[in-house]
């Protein structure tokens, strides 16, 4: 980014960012989705509309240009679900012994900002000027 935000306004954001996505999965569980979500030709289209969601998502909130193909979509959206399983995954296990009513909201909030945090950095990868020549970056041995 040309110019530096604060660092409250950038937190803001990644809670946004993560918010929405989390709406969004959430939505998609509860609508019966998942069940069918590891079929073939399903599992594809769910991974094309996790990254264009987040694509959508990233574009309008960060003001970043992103790609917008097909391939792109399903790449960011195949890179995009480990990182989310792991956050879920991970805060799942500390709060499942005490697991009620409200660890579950408290959890579906505290995801929001390492969902935020982890979809824009993937994102990033995705900016439509994302043009980096490998060969011109410098090796460490």
């Amino acid at each position: 980014m040309a110019i530096e935000e604060r660092l409250i306004v950038r937190l803001f954001k990644y809670f946004i960012h993560g918010l929405l996505f989390s709406l969004v999965f959430v939505t998609l569980s509860m609508s019966g989705l998942s069940v069918f979500f590891y079929t073939g030709i399903t599992i594809i289209a769910g991974l094309i509309f996790y990254g264009f969601i987040n694509s959508l998502i990233t574009s309008r909130l960060w003001k970043i240009p992103m790609k917008s193909d097909y391939w792109s979509f399903f790449e960011h959206g195949f890179i995009l679900i480990w990182p989310l399983a792991g956050i879920n995954l991970f805060l799942a296990l500390i709060f499942y012994p005490i697991l009620n009513i409200w660890t579950t909201i408290l959890m579906f909030f505290l995801q929001c900002f390492p969902r935020g945090f982890v979809c824009k950095l993937i994102a990033q990868r995705y900016e439509e000027d994302n043009n980096i020549d490998i060969s011109k970056i410098p090796k460490y041995d």
